[in-house]
């Protein structure tokens, strides 16, 4: 029984430190121009075939992630 109880406690521990731990962890700000940027970078990139090539080019050095 002692040994069972002591092993508790010791969970007990563990979990509260934990959770201290995963309560430190904060999430991101958020931040309206990155989203805006995202946003209209996917936008392009739906209308990438209608684009031209040289606008591509240039629009590619902003949105990153666009697949030709």
């Amino acid at each position: 029984m002692n040994a069972h109880f002591i092993c508790l406690v010791f969970c007990l521990i563990a979990t509260m430190a934990t959770a201290q731990e995963l309560a430190k962890i904060v999430a991101p700000e958020p931040n309206p121009c990155k989203d805006s940027l995202n946003a209209l970078c996917q936008i392009i990139n739906n209308l990438k075939d209608q684009i031209p090539k040289d606008k591509m080019s240039e629009i590619s050095k902003i949105c990153t992630p666009i697949y030709y």
